[in-house]
């Protein structure tokens, strides 16, 4: 018997029993009757080919074990590099390997042993299927992680429809982590009845809270129109649309009114356009001072501060701050070599045309700066946390439909969620 805890193992069978000596005694007479009549050097011959044999069990189950978690961890691999390609395409993956190994490890001594590992990846439809599931709650997860510990979060929400003409609904968050500004889509969901602002907004907040995302550290909420988010800093332009509309109609006056008054049409409806595209943008003439606070903190004047935006701060706390910061030399040196490596990163960009997030180099520089200035951090994390424009929602949108195509378009909204988190995810 093996001591295993409060427990008795027999190595001959493997059953369990209490371990008390008359217990014991009590089972081996009962279940190991023919043990019990042989000789004593008997006995222990058995028992030392018992254990060998139960040792022998273990090695070969941890092997088959550490095998499984090998393939296993490759078929998750394969899953992430598919970029929302079918699920079938796993086993066309497997059938390519095969191919290309016999010749590429053909100089290999245990050139059948990789063979046979590939054949054990598991790559079926139903297996790939399982992996980018389990991928996209990973990622969800993290998500979950980073938002939570970042101190606010932006929003930008924005709707489509997809081959099937369902409307789908597209949330991306933006928010700090460590020294990076991080913008991931963290939500894509169908609106099941209409693409109302109240549905937008409603949808949007369901499948937030089921993902367990805090909605009190948001600061700004980017869309394209809907009606009741009333927290916003800008609506994207929507002037084309009409255009086109108001254009047609001139088209087939063409015909009936001279040409004079088609000119005449045409450049009024540009004149209303550009009072519209104007008002459009008002909000970031207001604000702009503002935006420039996380560059200029150490020039820009409290007066020209337009905060009626962010209220939630403690404006009073955050003068006194401002002017204490602004009589430190040490921190205005700082922001002026901030300022000076952010011009030869645009110099280099313009030389090479390789583009480098600035974002990111100011969000650095800020988390340098002490708690004492806790007021002025928490608007620089702010400003830098809003949305420029809603190009992460709209390139998605380009996207959706190379995933969801009309040769898959039976394809389940669970599925297809996972398969678009996995591609625009930059944690996996």
């Amino acid at each position: 018997m093996i001591n295993k805890g409060d427990k008795a193992v027999c190595v001959l069978c493997s059953e369990t029993v209490v371990c008390r000596t008359s217990s014991v005694k009590r089972y081996f007479e009962t279940n190991h009757k023919s043990f019990c009549e042989k000789s004593e050097p008997e006995q222990k011959e058995l028992i030392a080919n018992a254990i060998k044999d139960r040792n022998k069990l273990s090695t070969s189950m941890f092997k088959y074990v550490s095998k499984n978690c090998h393939t296993s961890a490759a078929s998750f691999s394969a899953a992430n590099a598919r970029h929302g390609k079918p699920f079938q395409e796993g086993e066309f993956l497997k059938e390519a390997w095969l191919a290309c190994a016999t010749s590429l490890f053909d100089d290999f001594d245990n050139k059948d042993k990789i063979i046979q590992r590939i054949k054990d990846v598991p790559l079926s439809r139903n297996t790939m299927k399982d992996r980018i599931l389990k991928l996209a709650e990973n990622v969800t997860d993290q998500h979950k992680n980073y938002i939570n510990s970042a101190p606010f979060i932006s929003l930008c929400l924005d709707e489509s429809i997809d081959i099937t003409k369902s409307a789908r609904l597209a949330v991306f968050a933006r928010y700090c982590v460590g020294n990076i500004i991080k913008e991931e889509l963290i939500a894509i969901t169908s609106l099941l009845t209409t693409a109302k602002g109240t549905d937008i907004c409603t949808t949007a907040r369901n499948s937030l809270a089921k993902k367990g995302i805090d909605l009190k550290k948001s600061v700004s909420v980017t869309t394209d129109g809907a009606p009741n988010m009333k927290r916003y800093y800008y609506k994207k332009l929507q002037v084309l649309p009409k255009l086109k509309k108001k254009y047609q109609r001139l088209r087939c006056a063409q015909v009936k009114r001279n040409e004079e008054k088609v000119i005449d049409d045409f450049i009024s409806i540009m004149d209303s356009l550009i009072k519209e595209f104007s008002a459009r943008y008002s909000l970031f003439k207001e604000l702009s001072e503002t935006f420039k606070f996380i560059m200029y903190p150490d020039v820009i004047s409290f007066d020209k501060l337009n905060l009626s935006q962010f209220d939630w701060l403690e404006i009073e706390e955050l003068e006194m701050q401002l002017i204490d910061f602004q009589s430190s030399s040490t921190w205005i040196q700082k922001f002026i070599e901030t300022r000076k490596k952010l011009e030869w990163i645009e110099a280099e960009r313009l030389k090479s045309n390789i583009s480098k997030n600035t974002s990111n180099e100011i969000l650095k520089t800020w988390n340098l700066i002490p708690d004492a200035f806790n007021c002025l951090k928490k608007l620089a994390y702010a400003i830098l946390t809003i949305f420029s424009s809603t190009y992460a929602c709209e390139s998605l949108f380009s996207e959706i439909n190379s995933i969801k195509d009309s040769l898959r378009n039976r394809l389940t909204d669970d599925s297809n969620s996972a398969c678009i988190l996995n591609t625009k995810s930059s944690i996996l």
